[in-house]
C-alpha cells in the first residue's frame, strides 16, 4: 500500500501475463509467463526513510543532497500449474488458475549523495537490486469471462502474487568522524493485487 511501505516504497504499476493451459473437460495444466513493474514513490525523500534519516544522524540537511535517479521495481515470472474453468450459464464463465515457479525479480534503485573530496560524491544511502534475482512464487488467477463467441472471450482479470525480494543496501557508517560505507545484502516478502481486463481464446473449440 503506498504510504505504507518505508522499505522500498513502492506504488502502483503495470503487468501482463499470458497463460497458456490444456484442458480435459474443466480441469486443466498449463504454463504462465508475464511482467510486471511498480513505481517508487517520492516518500522515499521523505522523514521516514533511510535517506533522510542517514543525513538527519550525520548533520547533513537535505537540502545539500543530489538524488539518485529512480529504477523501478520488477519482475519476471515463468510458472506452471493447474487450473479450472467454471461455466456460469450460457454466456459467463469463471477461470481460476494457480501457478508457482520461477521469478526474476529486480529491486528498485534509489538513493542520495553529497559532493566528496576529489569531485568524488559520497554516498549517504542508496538501495539497489541484488545479483540473487532468481526466486520461487506464486500467482493466484481468476478472470470473470463474457463469451463473444465459441472461440474468444473477454472479461475482468484480478491477480494475487507473492514472492522474495532480496536487494542490497549502501549507507554511510553514522559513527561520528567515520568515513566507511556499509554494504548488507537482505530480502524481503513481496506480494500484492493486480486487476485488469482478461482475453482469452480457445483453441480446437467443440461445435
Amino acid at each position: 500500500k503506498e504510504g505504507e511501505d518505508i522499505n522500498m516504497f513502492l506504488k502502483e504499476g503495470v503487468y501482463n501475463y499470458l497463460t497458456v493451459n490444456h484442458y480435459w473437460g474443466k480441469i486443466g495444466f498449463g504454463s504462465l509467463c508475464g511482467y510486471q513493474n511498480f513505481g517508487v514513490s517520492d516518500d522515499y525523500k521523505g522523514p521516514q526513510g533511510l535517506i533522510a534519516r542517514n543525513a538527519a544522524t550525520r548533520g547533513i540537511p537535505t537540502s545539500s543532497l543530489t538524488y539518485d535517479k529512480v529504477g523501478s521495481y520488477e519482475d519476471f515470472l515463468l510458472m506452471i500449474g493447474p487450473a479450472v474453468s467454471l461455466p456460469l450459464g450460457s454466456k459467463f464463465s469463471l477461470d481460476i488458475d494457480a501457478k508457482g515457479g520461477l521469478m526474476n525479480t529486480s529491486a528498485p534503485r534509489f538513493g542520495a549523495t553529497i559532493p566528496g573530496n576529489l569531485g568524488a560524491d559520497q554516498v549517504i544511502f542508496r538501495l539497489n537490486p541484488s545479483a540473487s534475482k532468481n526466486q520461487l512464487g506464486g500467482v493466484l488467477s481468476v478472470d470473470l469471462l463474457y463469451n463473444l463467441s465459441k472461440s474468444w472471450a473477454l472479461g475482468l482479470n484480478a491477480v494475487g502474487f507473492v514472492t522474495k525480494t532480496p536487494f542490497t543496501t549502501v549507507g554511510q557508517d553514522v559513527t561520528p568522524g567515520s568515513n566507511i560505507l556499509l554494504t548488507k545484502e537482505d530480502t524481503r516478502t513481496h506480494g500484492g493485487c493486480n486487476f485488469g481486463l482478461a482475453l482469452a481464446h480457445t483453441f480446437g473449440a467443440c461445435n
